[in-house]
C-alpha cells in the first residue's frame, strides 16, 4: 500500500470513528438525562423520583420530557404525588459545551398534584419538611458548593399550566381542583448557591405547595374538612369537624413561606 493510499484509509477510519461516536452520544444523551433527573429529583425530594422519557434535539435547542412521576411519602393512601403530563424545554445550545447550560424557557403542562390528608396533616407537610431539611443543609455550604451536582443552570422562566390538584382525606372520594397558572421567573438559590437540577426541581415543587395552599378549595378542606365533603354520602365532612384550629395555623405557616422568585398568574 502507498502512502498516500495510508494516509486516506487512515482518514477514512477516523471519520467513520466520528460519526459511529457521535450516533452513540446521540442514541445515550437521552437516556443520561432520565438518570440525572432520575438521580438529582429523588435527592431534591427524598422520594423516588422517574423520568421516563427525554428527546433532545440538539439542532433546535428543544428538548421534551414526559412520564415523569413522584412518588408519595409514607402513610399516605395514595401512591404518587405527581405525573407530568408533558414539559417543553428551550436550551440555548452553544452552553451545553459550557460549565452553565442556558435554559431560556421551560414549560410544564398538564401536571396533576395529589394532595391527602390524613386527620391533621398532609403529604404537603411531609413533602415541605423535607425540602426545608434539604434547603437548610444546602445553605451551611460555602456558596461555592451545592448539594446537587451536575452543571449549573441559568434558567429563565417556568411555566405551569393547566394543573390540577386531587385532594383526598384520608379514604373518601378524591376531589379533583384546577390551579391557576403558576409563573416563575430568573429562579436562583440563596447566598448565591449555583442552580443546578435538584434545587431547580425542588424549587419548582415548593411553588406548587404554595399555590395548593393558597388555593381557596383547599384551604378550606384542610382547615375544616367540610367544604368539599359537605355532600358526600359517607358523611366524612362529620369527621373532619373540630380540625380547624391546628390544621389553620399549619397552613398558616406554610404559606408564609411563598419563594420571592415564583408567582401565580
Amino acid at each position: 500500500m502507498t502512502k498516500g493510499k495510508l494516509v486516506k484509509s487512515i482518514l477514512i477510519g477516523a471519520a467513520l470513528l466520528i460519526v459511529v461516536l457521535l450516533v452513540v452520544v446521540w442514541f445515550s444523551i437521552n437516556s443520561i438525562i432520565c438518570t440525572v433527573v432520575n438521580k438529582e429529583g429523588t435527592t431534591a425530594l427524598g422520594v423516588q423520583t422517574t423520568l421516563s422519557s427525554a428527546n433532545l434535539n440538539v439542532f433546535a435547542g428543544h428538548l421534551t420530557l414526559s412520564g415523569l412521576t413522584i412518588a408519595n411519602v409514607p402513610n399516605y393512601p395514595d401512591n404518587t404525588f405527581l405525573n407530568m403530563g408533558s414539559c417543553s424545554v428551550t436550551v440555548d445550545t452553544g452552553s451545553l459545551l459550557t460549565s452553565t447550560i442556558k435554559i431560556p424557557d421551560i414549560t410544564i403542562n398538564g401536571l396533576q398534584i395529589y394532595v391527602d390528608q390524613n386527620g391533621f396533616r398532609s403529604n404537603l407537610d411531609d413533602i415541605q419538611d423535607k425540602l426545608n431539611k434539604n434547603s437548610s443543609s444546602s445553605s451551611n455550604q460555602s456558596s461555592s458548593s451545592s448539594s446537587s451536582s451536575g452543571k449549573q443552570l441559568d434558567v429563565g422562566r417556568v411555566l405551569l399550566t393547566n394543573t390540577v390538584v386531587i385532594y383526598r382525606f384520608g379514604t373518601a372520594a378524591p376531589v379533583t381542583i384546577p390551579l391557576n397558572q403558576i409563573e416563575m421567573d430568573q429562579p436562583t438559590n440563596p447566598n448565591g448557591r449555583p442552580m443546578r437540577i435538584a434545587d431547580l426541581i425542588g424549587q419548582i415543587t415548593q411553588q406548587i405547595i404554595v399555590a395548593a395552599l393558597n388555593n381557596d378549595q383547599i384551604k378550606n378542606a384542610l382547615k375544616s374538612g367540610t367544604h368539599l365533603f359537605e355532600n358526600s354520602a359517607n358523611g366524612a365532612g362529620g369527621v373532619l369537624q373540630g380540625a380547624g384550629n391546628a390544621v389553620g395555623n399549619l397552613l398558616n405557616g406554610l404559606g408564609g413561606s411563598n419563594n420571592n422568585n415564583g408567582a401565580n398568574k
